[in-house]
């Protein structure tokens, strides 16, 4: 992503991406955000960053999770989702296309 000119910030489970976006707010217009993690998932990891700033852009991905869960699910409370694998240029327009939205 940083050769592509995006500053990225990188946590190493949930948890930690709760904390790192309460301190860095300010300075993050989208959010990636796996939704099989360690410590705290990616659902509840949402539901969280969703509670600190409702307006937050979120895109979601999963290699474990089938389409069809996806369009019924309403706990993915994301902004786009990604199946795993995707291609770099699929990741780039869909982070092009939420980051630059005001």
């Amino acid at each position: 992503m940083e050769t592509h000119g995006y500053r990225v910030i990188t946590a190493n489970n949930g948890e930690e991406a709760i904390t790192l976006y309460k301190q860095n707010r300010e300075e993050i217009n989208l959010v990636l955000m796996d939704i099989m993690m360690p410590v705290m998932d990616g659902y509840m990891s949402i539901r969280e960053l969703r509670k600190a700033n409702h307006e937050v852009k979120i895109i979601a991905m999963s290699g474990l999770i089938e389409k069809d869960k996806i369009a019924k699910d309403d706990d993915i409370q994301a902004n786009a989702f990604l199946i795993k694998p995707y291609t770099a240029e699929k990741l780039l327009n869909i982070i092009h296309k939420f980051s630059s939205e005001k």
